[in-house]
């Protein structure tokens, strides 16, 4: 494999051109049609000049006028047009999801047809949105480079020919076997009893589940994973498990080139343009992931910030980061929460950040939440209100949108401390977090002594009080009132560490703050959970398919216990915690690691196992 000179891309020897760069960096000689490598200026063979030709993109840019039109902002464009990509590719895996009630079902929805109809799809939408896109500026430049997509779609997915070809070569030996149809319930079946990566029924899994990233994630794995146990299952011969298990990873390989394609299209028809701020060139597609990569990196490095100097270095880093890269709103987001009180006073910070990301990332919940919390430090009740309003009329799933909404329904007297007591009632965590921001709400709109009569009763009936008080303290807003009106707090070492976890750990329908449902909790205690005498659950996360608690993670008043696919059960006393480590998704305690699935999970989950530990020890 060769790389191009000018933009870096891998390119194969058969190619005669870099897809990204187009005739600028040939690979063939015109007189003599020799191969040629990037960055030669003669042909070895017949000493032939090579001619080095302008790309598309690199025309396009001379002739765009420098200023007769708004400026592009690139982190909004690229995020907007890669999201509009990968919505087909999405719809592709869930479509093969709801079909696969049979193998021949399944085969039928991730066909080569399927497959480059759901690539097609991605390019249209591209395009779509380069003309019609009501979150993107409008430019001419995006009209020409949608026309120039149009134009060269043939082109472009002409790069998936082979991987199809390959796709349907499996295909045909698949359909020659004659596999015998089966409903959901016995792939699923099979599924379940791979009991281990290194057993038959395991590795076949294991070879069904590589389409999972690609197909939809944490449900592709079931769709390719079930197949492949499947026909263990049913103990087909092995020439039949290959050639299903190929078929998958032909098929996955087809929806991984679709995806990279993605790059392909932006530094073609859009990387180069003239059209950012101060008339700058839209960068190539690898500007966008070294800086995601460089994020990860800073990310990583903030999340210990405390006090005041540390607070001031670290909103510094982040400009920096924001000069040199752009505005990423993973950025913008946490420069807003940096700067927040109470680790600031001045909300000034915060409040330009805040709009940045709303103008440019409104498509995303975290611009509504980010700048509803601000209108609420500002002590615009009413804008917060209206600013949540917006964003759940987009996002009407977004708990976060929710809360802060009630928060500022409390804080204008629009929610009054009944409503909190109804939602308290429901004893659930719904309920103590929407209790939690009317209390916070009520505390913003100067009605101290309501919000502390509601605080006194939360702690009061709640059943866990120790973990209410903790949750309270580590609340700035609320932390105050405890001292302010004398609120008798009960103490307890498993309500404190029940506090621990709340403060630190979300919660939604996987995640669970005390024991799951009843047939769940009677699956995990089976499967990795038994409980000893004395022992609670503070934390739990089911990881199984069908939701049933067969596999997942847990913390308890003296233990952390995981069970994944395929695997042993892991049991880690919480007072012999030695080493923590949070790499991208996955999480190692003691030497033992495993995939949580989420890289801000991960972190959250090393703080909080840290502080547990250290509680325990004390």
């Amino acid at each position: 494999m060769a790389n191009c000179s000018s933009c870096g891309m891998e390119l194969n020897q058969s190619w005669r051109h870099c897809p990204v760069c187009g005739p600028a960096n040939q690979l063939s000689c015109d007189s003599c049609g020799a191969e040629l490598q990037p960055g030669w200026r003669a042909c070895p063979l017949c000493g032939a000049a090579i001619v080095r030709r302008e790309s598309v993109a690199g025309k396009a840019s001379q002739a765009m006028p420098s200023s007769d039109y708004p400026e592009i902002e690139p982190w909004s464009l690229y995020l907007r047009l890669k999201h509009e990509y990968e919505a087909p590719l999405v719809e592709f895996g869930e479509t093969a999801r709801r079909q696969e009630e049979k193998i021949t079902s399944f085969l039928a929805a991730t066909d080569p047809v399927q497959c480059e109809r759901a690539a097609t799809a991605a390019f249209r939408a591209v395009v779509s949105a380069l003309q019609s896109d009501p979150y993107l500026t409008r430019h001419p430049a995006l009209n020409d480079a949608a026309s120039r997509l149009n134009c060269e779609q043939g082109q472009l997915l002409g790069q998936l020919g082979s991987a199809l070809s390959g796709l349907q070569s499996r295909l045909e030996e698949v359909r020659k076997l004659g596999v015998t149809d089966s409903d959901v319930t016995s792939f699923l079946k099979a599924f379940g009893e791979a009991a281990s990566a290194d057993s038959k029924t395991g590795m076949a899994a294991t070879a069904g589940g590589i389409i999972g990233n690609f197909l939809l994630p944490g449900v592709g794995a079931v769709v390719g994973g079930s197949v492949g146990a499947y026909l263990v299952g049913s103990q087909t011969d092995k020439q039949q498990q290959t050639a299903l298990a190929n078929y998958v990873e032909a098929a996955s390989h087809v929806i991984d080139c679709a995806s990279r394609l993605f790059a392909v299209v932006w530094d073609h028809c859009l990387a180069g343009l003239p059209v950012a701020p101060g008339n700058k060139p839209l960068p190539p597609c690898a500007h966008f992931v070294r800086a995601t990569e460089q994020w990860a990196s800073l990310a990583a490095q903030l999340t210990d910030v405390g006090s005041c100097r540390e607070i001031q270095s670290g909103l510094g880093k982040i400009e920096v980061f924001l000069n040199q890269w752009g505005h990423s709103p993973d950025a913008l987001h946490y420069m807003i929460r940096l700067s927040l009180p109470p680790r600031t006073s001045d909300t000034s910070i915060a409040s330009h950040h805040a709009d940045l990301l709303f103008n440019l990332f409104r498509w995303l919940p975290v611009a509504y939440e980010d700048t509803a919390d601000v209108a609420l430090e500002n002590r615009d009740f009413a804008g917060a209100c209206r600013r949540c309003e917006d964003g759940r009329a987009k996002f009407p799933n977004e708990p976060g949108l929710w809360l802060s909404q009630i928060e500022a329904l409390a804080a204008s007297g629009e929610v009054s401390a009944s409503y909190a007591s109804e939602m308290l009632a429901r004893k659930t965590e719904v309920g103590r977090q929407a209790t939690f921001h009317c209390i916070r709400g009520l505390i913003r709109g100067d009605r101290n002594i309501e919000a502390a009569v509601l605080m006194g009763r939360w702690i009061g009936e709640d059943g866990r009080p120790a973990a209410v008080a903790r949750r309270i303290r580590s609340d700035a807003t609320t932390n105050r009132l405890i001292a302010e009106h004398q609120l008798v707090v009960p103490g307890g070492i498993d309500g404190e560490l029940a506090g621990i976890i709340e403060a630190r750990l979300k919660f939604d329908q996987t995640r669970v703050f005390g024991e799951p449902a009843a047939d769940i909790l009677r699956n995990a205690t089976k499967e990795y959970l038994p409980l000893r005498e004395g022992e609670q659950i503070l934390y739990f996360r089911d990881w199984s398919v069908w939701k049933n608690g067969k596999t997942g993670f847990a913390i308890t008043s003296q233990r952390v216990l995981w069970k994944c696919l395929w695997e042993a059960a892991v049991s880690i006393e919480l007072r012999e915690i030695q080493t923590l480590l949070n790499t991208d998704n996955y999480l190692t305690v003691n030497g033992n690691r495993v995939d949580v699935e989420d890289k801000e999970e991960a972190a959250s989950l090393v703080e909080t196992l840290r502080e547990l530990n250290e509680l325990l020890c004390a």
